[in-house]
């Protein structure tokens, strides 16, 4: 089991975050996974163009 799914099964992120991975896990542990050693700039940008709907 990848890392992000176990962190939602032990109740370490909010129900939420919990309800969004769970959904996708998969997707969203590839997600983490290829941000973890991206600057944290361009890991702002990212966010900022997925809230104001740039995609």
């Amino acid at each position: 089991m990848a890392v992000l799914p176990c962190l939602v099964l032990a109740g370490k992120v909010s129900s939420e975050v919990q309800e969004v991975i769970r959904s996708r896990p998969e997707l969203f542990a590839e997600l983490i996974k290829k941000l973890k050693n991206m600057p944290d700039h361009a890991v702002l940008r990212l966010v900022r163009e997925v809230r104001d709907g740039e995609w």
